[in-house]
């Protein structure tokens, strides 16, 4: 039976519904079900729905944290879901887009694609860093009365601006909003 049957059951009277504060025992992130424990010392309930769909990998699923505590509501004597969250370890949200705060500040980042944007201009500018530090000018000099070949001595102020090391998805990255 799936969920829309026993709402459209419950909606006709046939069962009632009713909620229960219980405790995270434990989850199955992969099947979307947990484990709880009513806090009236009621028996253990098993695979206690957390998306309307189990074992979905799309659609929106929050994990509760283990020994937290949930509300627990009853669809019918067989099936329930957690309705209420008091603590959540993560948010899991699969989906083709999403827009967070009117979306005007564009979108995510591909953390691996910038790191090697940022990673060829760095080295690009210690490229011209070493370059300029390491440059002299050949010369046809007049240092006495006919010309000779000379080299006009390079810059005693070296340019120190090197970029080293460079930049590594763990300077920028944040692991807790990943896509």
């Amino acid at each position: 039976m799936t969920i829309k049957e026993i709402i459209e059951q419950v909606s006709k009277g046939e069962e009632e519904l009713y909620s229960i504060v219980a405790t995270v025992d434990e989850v199955d992130e992969s099947a979307r079900t947990c484990t709880c424990t009513p806090i009236n010392d009621g028996a253990q309930l098993f695979n206690v729905t957390l998306q309307a769909a189990r074992s979905a990998s799309t659609g929106l699923v929050q994990i509760p944290k283990i020994n937290s505590h949930v509300v627990i509501t009853f669809l019918s004597k067989d099936t329930a879901f957690v309705s209420l969250f008091v603590e959540v370890e993560k948010v899991l949200l699969n989906c083709d887009e999403i827009t967070l705060n009117d979306g005007g500040n564009g979108g995510l980042i591909i953390i691996a694609d910038l790191i090697n944007k940022i990673n060829a201009l760095e080295n690009a500018h210690n490229g011209l860093v070493q370059s300029f530090n390491l440059h002299t000018h050949v010369t046809t000099a007049t240092i006495s009365a006919s010309a000779v070949v000379g080299v006009i001595t390079p810059t005693t102020s070296q340019n120190t601006d090197i970029i080293a090391p460079t930049t590594t998805a763990q300077d920028i990255e944040n692991t807790k909003v990943t896509h």
